[in-house]
């Protein structure tokens, strides 16, 4: 059996951290407590989302880059990106519904919100279209990349790599002439976001080809970007530099696809291990992603009351992150995982990657290519 890239599934872990520390930094501003451990996360714990957009860019271009031009796997292709997303967006839809309901804190009953329901359910692309859970905002930028690069499965695969240059291009076009058209549909396919999903397909390319030198170096760069990045374009907030796309692509984009770059190349070779026990929050990430903040919220509103000295305070942000990924993997060890298991058995024995969670094979190819492991 060919060896599996375990580090992508670390990182993913590591990103939803950083999503799950960030909101609860927010959180933790609206109690004003006299001591805010969980500041520091306020400056660059959305970047976890950008460490998502482009592993989504790099594992569907790996997964998939021998299928191109090949019209009659798109189909399969189209399926398992359903099977992969909606299925666990719906049960959370229903389970957060059923919160909010319990709570009291929406009417969910109201007529008012069948239109925002069924919206939600097929993650119908509009203008503020997150109010049952914030969280999904990332998945309409997901499925519209996944829409994009299944247009390839149509088109002759030698065009794939310029057809990216000139979506990156439009890109930074419409930027420079300051277009922005006003629909949220229209607004996606001219986001920075798109720059790191093509970030990632571009480390897919590369590695792909045998280019798996110097991962730790790039390890270095991406973190000195980083922290560069943070000092030079943050804003009067610590939530500022979140909310400018542009400055956030420009501070996080770069050293994400290098960090992406670095774990890949660094497995291959044998010289960036990531720790193991983050494989399993990995694993469980797509359904802490979409539970955390409702449930968390969810229990910010029961324990409003609660004292925030030292130890209550540390209590109360130990409820709040522990309740929201508790039930995230709950979602994921009682309906997550079984699809996905259910997934992989029909997968049976194709000779294509199969993507589990982010976890993928690596080709002989691509092995043979890499430098000895150290």
């Amino acid at each position: 059996m060919r060896p599996t890239l375990h580090n992508l599934q670390a990182l993913r872990g590591i990103a939803c951290l950083l999503v799950v520390c960030y909101h609860v930094a927010g959180w933790e501003v609206l109690v004003w407590p006299n001591y805010k451990p969980m500041w520091v996360y306020r400056w660059f714990g959305f970047a976890g989302v950008d460490i998502f957009f482009v592993l989504s860019g790099f594992i569907i271009a790996w997964a998939h880059r021998d299928q191109l031009g090949h019209a009659k796997k798109f189909p399969r292709y189209l399926l398992r990106r359903f099977w992969r997303i909606y299925p666990v967006l719906w049960a959370s839809c229903v389970l957060v519904g059923l919160m909010v309901g319990a709570l009291g804190t929406a009417d969910i009953r109201n007529p008012g919100w069948i239109a925002d329901w069924i919206e939600w359910l097929l993650l119908v692309p509009r203008y503020d279209p997150f109010a049952l859970n914030g969280a999904t905002w990332s998945l309409y930028y997901e499925m519209m990349f996944y829409l994009a690069f299944g247009l390839l499965f149509l088109l002759p695969a030698r065009l794939a790599a310029g057809l990216g240059i000139v979506w990156a291009i439009i890109i930074v076009a419409a930027r420079l002439v300051e277009y922005s058209p006003v629909p949220f549909w229209a607004k996606m396919p001219l986001s920075p976001f798109v720059l790191e999903f093509l970030g990632g397909t571009l480390v897919a390319a590369a590695v792909g080809r045998g280019f798996v030198r110097g991962p730790r170096t790039a390890l270095t760069i991406a973190f000195v970007w980083l922290i560069a990045g943070i000092v030079l374009l943050r804003g009067p907030t610590p939530d500022d530099l979140g909310g400018r796309f542009w400055a956030r692509i420009v501070a996080f984009g770069p050293p994400c696809v290098l960090l992406v770059y670095a774990v890949v190349a660094g497995e291959i070779t044998g010289r960036v291990h990531l720790p193991r026990r983050l494989r399993p929050l990995g694993d469980a990430s797509y359904s802490i992603y979409l539970m955390h903040a409702p449930v968390a919220l969810a229990m910010m509103f029961l324990t409003w009351g609660i004292g925030h000295g030292f130890w209550p305070h540390l209590l109360w942000l130990a409820i709040l992150g522990g309740s929201g990924i508790g039930a995230g993997w709950l979602l994921y060890v009682l309906f997550e995982r079984p699809l996905l298991n259910l997934a992989k058995s029909k997968a049976g024995n194709s000779r294509t990657p199969v993507v589990v969670a982010g976890t993928l094979t690596v080709p002989a190819s691509v092995r043979d290519a890499s430098p000895q492991r150290a």
